[in-house]
């Protein structure tokens, strides 16, 4: 409804790509924050956990999902098979 009441200002449009564009850095470098801080204080909490403990459990489950979210991309991104020039000639 907004474009059709100002359709006839260019201007207008032009502030609002501005004030977009502003606000949707804001909102990325928020997300970033907030996603360091929370990786921060959970491997935090998990590396307290092991030296209360000393099992290396803690350990293992905290390589596993670093390297986990890893290994699915590359499988999920990979084709399920290629072909090369070597197995068509020969």
């Amino acid at each position: 409804m907004l474009a059709v009441y100002c359709s006839s200002r260019a201007g207008l449009f032009v502030a609002w790509m501005v004030i977009g564009l502003i606000g949707s850095f804001l909102f990325i470098l928020v997300q970033l924050i907030l996603i360091i801080d929370f990786s921060h204080a959970w491997n935090g909490a998990w590396l307290d956990r092991y030296d209360d403990s000393q099992n290396k459990c803690w350990l293992f489950g905290k390589q596993l999902l670093l390297w986990l979210p890893d290994v699915v991309t590359d499988w999920s991104f990979k084709p399920p098979f290629t072909i090369s020039v070597y197995h068509v000639i020969f």
